[in-house]
Protein backbone atom coordinates (compact mmCIF):
# COMPACT_ATOMS: atom_id res chain seq x y z
CA UNK A 1 0.00 0.00 0.00
CA UNK A 2 2.93 2.41 0.95
CA UNK A 3 4.43 1.56 -2.36
CA UNK A 4 0.61 2.40 -4.26
CA UNK A 5 0.77 5.67 -2.33
CA UNK A 6 4.65 6.58 -3.40
CA UNK A 7 4.39 5.70 -6.65
CA UNK A 8 0.42 7.92 -7.00
CA UNK A 9 2.52 10.99 -5.38
CA UNK A 10 5.74 10.87 -7.33
CA UNK A 11 3.73 9.86 -10.89
CA UNK A 12 0.41 12.13 -10.31
CA UNK A 13 1.92 15.31 -9.04
CA UNK A 14 4.75 15.49 -11.59
CA UNK A 15 3.01 16.36 -14.63
CA UNK A 16 5.69 17.72 -16.22
CA UNK A 17 9.11 15.78 -16.47
CA UNK A 18 11.88 18.22 -15.76
CA UNK A 19 10.01 20.89 -14.53
CA UNK A 20 11.81 23.26 -12.52
CA UNK A 21 11.74 23.88 -9.02
CA UNK A 22 11.66 27.72 -9.44
CA UNK A 23 8.38 27.92 -11.41
CA UNK A 24 6.52 25.34 -8.56
CA UNK A 25 5.28 28.17 -6.00
CA UNK A 26 5.84 28.82 -2.33
CA UNK A 27 6.95 26.17 -0.41
CA UNK A 28 2.98 26.01 1.15
CA UNK A 29 1.96 25.56 -2.54
CA UNK A 30 4.44 22.93 -3.45
CA UNK A 31 3.49 21.04 -0.54
CA UNK A 32 -0.45 21.28 -1.54
CA UNK A 33 0.10 20.24 -4.98
CA UNK A 34 2.52 17.03 -3.75
CA UNK A 35 -0.20 15.66 -1.37
CA UNK A 36 -3.40 15.78 -4.13
CA UNK A 37 -2.92 12.61 -4.90
CA UNK A 38 -2.95 10.87 -1.72
CA UNK A 39 -6.53 9.90 -0.19
CA UNK A 40 -7.11 12.21 2.92
CA UNK A 41 -6.62 9.61 5.29
CA UNK A 42 -2.61 9.56 3.92
CA UNK A 43 -2.45 13.91 3.95
CA UNK A 44 -1.83 14.59 6.97
CA UNK A 45 0.94 12.19 7.68
CA UNK A 46 2.89 12.36 4.74
CA UNK A 47 6.46 13.67 3.97
CA UNK A 48 7.17 15.99 1.31
CA UNK A 49 10.63 16.24 -0.17
CA UNK A 50 11.99 17.93 -3.17
CA UNK A 51 15.61 17.28 -4.66
CA UNK A 52 17.71 19.90 -6.44
CA UNK A 53 20.42 19.33 -9.08
CA UNK A 54 22.85 17.05 -7.43
CA UNK A 55 19.79 14.96 -6.05
CA UNK A 56 20.24 16.40 -2.68
CA UNK A 57 16.97 15.88 -0.75
CA UNK A 58 15.00 18.73 0.93
CA UNK A 59 12.40 18.26 3.05
CA UNK A 60 9.59 20.36 3.00
CA UNK A 61 7.55 18.74 5.31
CA UNK A 62 8.22 16.03 7.94
CA UNK A 63 6.12 13.26 8.02
CA UNK A 64 5.08 10.43 10.51
CA UNK A 65 3.34 7.83 8.22
CA UNK A 66 6.18 6.37 6.05
CA UNK A 67 5.00 8.02 2.93
CA UNK A 68 6.90 10.86 1.01
CA UNK A 69 5.55 12.57 -1.90
CA UNK A 70 7.37 15.18 -4.47
CA UNK A 71 5.91 17.91 -5.65
CA UNK A 72 5.86 18.68 -9.51
CA UNK A 73 9.22 17.70 -10.08
CA UNK A 74 11.18 14.43 -11.81
CA UNK A 75 12.78 12.41 -9.09
CA UNK A 76 16.08 11.54 -9.58
CA UNK A 77 16.97 8.28 -11.27
CA UNK A 78 17.42 6.74 -7.73
CA UNK A 79 13.80 7.08 -6.78
CA UNK A 80 12.24 6.86 -9.95
CA UNK A 81 13.85 3.59 -10.55
CA UNK A 82 13.09 1.66 -7.38
CA UNK A 83 9.50 2.40 -8.80
CA UNK A 84 10.29 0.34 -12.14
CA UNK A 85 9.02 -3.60 -11.92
Amino acid sequence: MKYLALASCLLLASPTVGASQSTAGSIEEQITEALLPLPDALKDGAMVVTYDEDGNRKVLREGDNGIYCVPNSEPPASVYGALQP
